[in-house]
């Protein structure tokens, strides 16, 4: 089940009526797990929702690997995300923003 989109199912959802143009809004969405061996899936992100709260380690579009520490239940990371490492990632309930 998506968080964002209860009933929905899991994938990409485009929001409707809404045209992406590269501002602060998120165009899609995707659920997502946390993965030493591969990108979030599209490429690179805009943001990432943290639906569970805990740690988040990530590598961002340079290659930085930091670790957001405690990370709040329904908070957001305003962030250029290329991957979630499961390693140092303690947080749940991910979604990726586009």
């Amino acid at each position: 089940m998506n968080p964002l989109f209860p009933g929905a199912g899991c994938g990409a959802f485009p929001i409707v009526g809404y045209n992406h143009t590269g501002d602060s809004l998120a165009g899609s969405v995707v659920r997502i797990a946390a993965d030493n061996g591969n990108d979030v899936p599209g490429g690179l992100c805009n943001g990432l929702y943290v639906g569970t709260g805990g740690d988040v380690c990530l590598q961002d579009a340079h290659g930085n690997s930091p670790v957001f520490k405690n990370v709040a239940n329904g908070a957001t990371l305003n962030v250029r995300v290329r991957r979630v490492l499961a390693t140092g990632t303690t947080a749940g309930d991910l979604v990726a923003l586009y």
